[in-house]
């Protein structure tokens, strides 16, 4: 906004402008002056027409005569009027100092004032991202703390589960040993008593075959003797 303000009063260039206005009012002063005598002219070349001319023929121009000076006093009217308003301007900036220079400077501390505003607000960005890092830091340690205490925790948990699975594992074993024993004791009171139901069973067998055999030569025996 002040660059723009800058650029456009360098483009007005208030000294050359000066310098022209000075010019102009002289003109105007000098042109002031001339009208002032070519009225004073007219005027007397007016009396004088009236007075070297016949009524008859002052008559008849005498609309024409005042519409001319109507023209002219309104001519001479908006003429005043213009110069006297240039006049007025011209009064105001006649004196008027640069004000480039004024704001050009005005303009570089505007500048710098806005560098500086950026530089403030880059180091606030920077505080609000070194504490946010800072949060993000202690959030980190405070997670580390927390995986650490996991990690002492599942650590804990697995020595406790493997005093509790060696444990178990024991009791299994010995679960298993004394029902093995005991499978085997079975096994061996049942082979006994198979080996006792054998050797019953042979005595009888023996038994059995001393009876048939009794009986047999008791039946050859009575055959011979029936032959007889």
């Amino acid at each position: 906004m002040a660059k723009s303000v800058v650029d456009a009063w360098k483009r007005v260039n208030l000294p050359a402008l000066q310098r022209k206005l000075d010019d102009a009012a002289a003109d105007i002063a000098s042109r002031q002056d001339e009208a002032d005598e070519s009225r004073k002219k007219l005027v007397e070349l007016s009396k004088e027409f009236r007075q070297k001319t016949e009524e008859d023929v002052r008559k008849q121009v005498s609309p024409l005569m005042k519409t001319f000076q109507a023209e002219i006093d309104s001519l001479t009217k908006r003429s005043k009027a213009a110069e006297s308003a240039f006049l007025e301007v011209y009064k105001q900036l006649a004196e008027a100092p640069d004000p480039t220079p004024a704001l050009e400077h005005s303009s570089q501390w505007q500048a710098k004032a806005q560098k500086l505003h950026d530089a403030e607000l880059e180091v606030n960005n920077l505080r609000q991202t070194l504490a946010s890092y800072n949060e993000e830091f202690a959030e980190v340690k405070n997670q580390d703390v927390t995986i650490r205490q996991l990690r002492e925790t599942i650590k804990a948990f697995e020595d406790d589960m493997e005093a509790q699975i060696q444990t178990r594992l024991q009791e299994q074993e010995r679960v298993l040993n004394e029902r093995y024993e005991e499978r085997e004791r079975k096994l061996d009171e049942s082979d006994a008593m198979l080996q006792l139901k054998v050797q019953d069973a042979e005595r009888r067998a023996e038994s059995l075959q001393a009876s048939l055999t009794a009986a047999q030569h008791e039946l050859f025996e009575l055959r011979s003797r029936t032959d007889d």
